[in-house]
């Protein structure tokens, strides 16, 4: 049995990363490593909002530590 998709809270990739604040390119990295489910639907990449959520949720805080001294 396929699971049910509601495809009125699909986004794409650039709508996901205007979402989150983030780039495009941060999303497909995201996508790439598996740390966000996906679906592609001829070429395209299209998320769920419910996965975005799940995901804001967990990232965290990225980046080289800052230099003290």
């Amino acid at each position: 049995m396929t699971p049910q998709i509601d495809t009125d809270k699909l986004v794409t990739v650039p709508e996901a990363a205007k979402l989150l604040n983030i780039t495009p390119a941060a999303i497909h990295k995201a996508i790439k490593r598996r740390r966000l489910p996906y679906l592609k639907l001829g070429g395209v990449f299209l998320i769920q909002r419910t996965d975005l959520i799940h995901y804001r949720e967990s990232k965290s805080v990225g980046g080289r530590p800052k230099k003290i001294g």
